[in-house]
């Protein structure tokens, strides 16, 4: 992954920060650019770039390029303990 800190626009170097909070984790060779905030707990999935200025809420997953929220997977059903004893 690279935290891309600058970027020449318009032939001019602009410089920004980027705030990464805890557990976070971040995809083989997605590109976070400048001026960017990921919450804690956050996923970046690979391959993907997140937009300078963007602000990645905590407890989220991201995927693509653009970054865009990722669909969590839906958990399985849930059957009383009684259900599968008789079967």
């Amino acid at each position: 992954c690279s935290l891309q800190t600058h970027l020449y626009e318009d032939r001019l170097m602009k410089v920004g920060r980027i705030k990464v909070g805890n557990d976070v984790t971040v995809g083989a060779g997605s590109i976070i650019l400048y001026d960017t905030e990921v919450g804690n707990n956050t996923t970046i999935g690979p391959l993907t770039l997140v937009m300078k200025g963007e602000k990645l809420p905590s407890n989220s997953a991201w995927i693509g390029s653009p970054a865009q929220p990722m669909a969590r997977a839906k958990e399985p059903a849930k059957v009383p303990i009684k259900e599968q004893v008789a079967a």
